[in-house]
């Protein structure tokens, strides 16, 4: 049975990879956030999913302080 393929990876390179991503996941989610606040009536499962993205928003707040430096200025520089 194949174990499948290892890669090392340096803790610095883990670092930039879980940056980038947690970046990406929130402008992800305040794009979300921003199209469903656009439209005049939200169907039943918009206001659900756009109850989520907040929640999950504030969330993303809390872990990128935590884990990136100068965060708030990452997100709006990835966000332009």
């Amino acid at each position: 049975m194949s174990t499948g393929l290892n890669i090392l990876i340096d803790w610095e390179t883990i670092d930039q990879i879980m940056e980038a991503n947690l970046l990406n996941t929130y402008q992800s989610i305040t794009s979300g956030i921003k199209n469903l606040k656009a439209k005049k009536k939200l169907k039943d499962y918009e206001q659900k999913d756009l109850k989520q993205f907040e929640t999950v928003l504030e969330s993303l707040e809390v872990v990128g302080n935590w884990y990136i430096h100068d965060f708030d200025k990452k997100k709006r520089k990835k966000n332009k």
